[in-house]
């Protein structure tokens, strides 16, 4: 098993060649931002992928310090549910009439969704960085306590899980939008 980490100000991901190779790519999403040392990679082997699984959260929480990880933990309810994450149907391009109408055709179909993931795509940015917290607002006029509302009173979902990101967008954050305090 590999788990590409994110560790100080790096993150790595994994990608494979166009020879079958396996790289890890550290990088700080900032050009401005630059490391020479960061964890990067976890590797694991072994024959039983539970065991593995297990034993990786064990030794990542040791590593990136949080001792929780590897503990048996309760599930929270929502996972007893069907969910439906807004990336796999609209990737950026995500809007609260998307997602009603795309949760209208679940509900057509006879399939009950619980929970929605509202991922990427619905928080200001400007030209990929980070420009506030709130939603855009030609994305979800009725904002995201409005969307919340409509979701859990006209389609029935449960809960909305929304993706957010807190230290930047693609390109990091907008300097002047967002400044340091």
């Amino acid at each position: 098993i590999f788990v590409p980490l994110v560790e100080g100000v790096a993150r790595t991901s994994l990608s494979g060649s166009e020879d079958n190779t396996l790289i890890a790519i550290s990088d700080t999403g900032d050009p401005e931002t630059k490391t020479n040392q960061a964890t990067s990679l976890y590797l694991i082997h072994g024959t039983n992928p539970y065991d593995m699984m297990h034993q990786a959260a064990l030794d990542l929480g040791k590593v990136l310090n949080q001792p929780h990880m590897g503990t048996p933990f309760k599930r929270p309810e929502f996972n007893d549910y069907l969910g439906w994450c807004s990336w796999n149907a609209f990737y950026q391009d995500v809007s609260s009439e998307g997602v009603y109408n795309g949760l209208q055709e679940f509900i057509d179909g006879g399939v009950t969704v619980g929970f929605l993931i509202l991922d990427d795509g619905w928080q200001e940015n400007l030209n990929r960085r980070l420009s506030g917290y709130d939603a855009i607002e030609a994305k979800f006029p009725e904002g995201l306590a409005g969307f919340a509302k409509t979701l859990k009173g006209d389609y029935g979902l449960k809960k909305l899980i929304v993706w957010q990101t807190l230290w930047g967008y693609w390109e990091g954050t907008d300097g002047e939008a967002l400044p340091e305090t």
